[in-house]
């Protein structure tokens, strides 16, 4: 499948501050699949005035179309994990 759909992407609609970090909500895009999810992050300033961002979603695959699983080993919940750097121009 990943000749066919070679690319996960996220669009970002904007950052919403709050007491412990920052909420992220956007689009998910999987298997031509477009779902919004929102999701908790953690920010820290990087040294060249940048920022990181660090976050943990929980995805069901099943919303993207990802049912096959023929030994029953691949659970329908699964954890992808954000680490991005933005940096200062």
């Amino acid at each position: 499948m990943s000749e066919k759909y070679p690319e996960i992407t996220f669009t970002l609609d904007n950052l919403v501050p709050g007491s412990d970090g920052v909420t992220v909500p956007g689009v998910l895009t999987v298997r031509d699949r477009s779902r919004p999810i929102a999701f908790p992050a953690n920010v820290a300033l990087a040294g060249d005035g940048g920022m990181v961002l660090d976050a943990t979603v929980q995805v069901d695959r099943s919303d993207f179309g990802m049912t096959a699983n023929k030994i029953g080993m691949l659970s329908m919940q699964n954890t992808i994990t954000v680490h991005a750097v933005f940096t200062k121009n």
